[in-house]
């Protein structure tokens, strides 16, 4: 799935079903880092979710793709 402009929210990352990613187009370069910060955050937080999230960043495109694996 790919989202274009965007704004990324905790719920959708926790959205985010485990062995599937979600690509998001930012308007900024800097809402990249914003929003993989949130994720990894989410990682630490909220361990009950039982799945850790990846990252994955293209600044050029201004895409960040998150995936949930499974813990």
């Amino acid at each position: 799935m790919n989202k274009k402009n965007y704004k990324v929210t905790m719920q959708d990352i926790r959205a985010i079903k485990i062995g599937t990613s979600v690509t998001f187009t930012v308007d900024h370069p800097k809402d990249i880092n914003s929003i993989r910060n949130r994720a990894y955050n989410i990682n630490t937080q909220e361990p009950e979710l039982k799945k850790r999230y990846s990252c994955a960043t293209n600044f050029r495109n201004r895409t960040i793709t998150i995936t949930a694996n499974p813990v």
